[in-house]
């Protein structure tokens, strides 16, 4: 006997393509969070290095204004150098916060992916559930079809017995 053919397979397979392709955008979506990530880590350090380089200079400066190295017309310069070495921290802790921005956007794209492919899994996921009922009922009709194939078929034999 021919095995039933489901009518809706081409809904099931658009419902495995729409999970395949929820399944990439989240990965896709997730190697940009991670990007974002790695960015602001690498923010971070440089951060760390601006501030030890003015803390450094800073140090350096106080050294040579004991040692009289440093003269005092030349003060008004250094804390004119070390102010801008401050706001150019400044500025990059403002860069910093537009990261962490960019950072909170792919999280939420992150977890919009998620959502659609819980929903694309559980389309599929019901549509298999359809497909296997479907087939047990078609295998079931198919064998009481058999069934009362054999039946009719042995009544036949056994009528054409008794005739004789």
């Amino acid at each position: 006997m021919a095995k039933p053919t489901y009518r809706l397979q081409v809904l099931l397979d658009m419902k495995e393509k729409a999970e395949d392709q929820a399944k990439e955008e989240l990965a896709t979506a997730q190697r940009n969070l991670n990007d974002e990530i790695k960015r602001l880590e690498a923010m971070k350090v440089e951060l760390k290095r601006m501030q030890d380089h003015r803390t450094a200079k800073r140090a350096e400066y106080d050294m040579k204004v004991r040692s009289r190295q440093l003269k005092p017309q030349q003060m008004p310069q250094v804390d004119q150098f070390l102010r801008k070495l401050g706001e150019e921290e400044s500025a990059f802790q403002e860069t910093m916060k537009d990261q962490e921005r960019r950072i909170q956007a792919a999280e939420a794209v992150v977890e919009q992916a998620k959502e659609k492919l819980v929903e694309a899994a559980k389309e599929k996921k019901a549509m298999e559930k359809h497909k296997e009922s479907f087939m047990k009922q078609a295998l079931k009709e198919m064998a009481d079809k058999e069934a009362d194939a054999q039946d009719e078929l042995g009544q036949m034999i056994f009528m054409s017995g008794r005739n004789r």
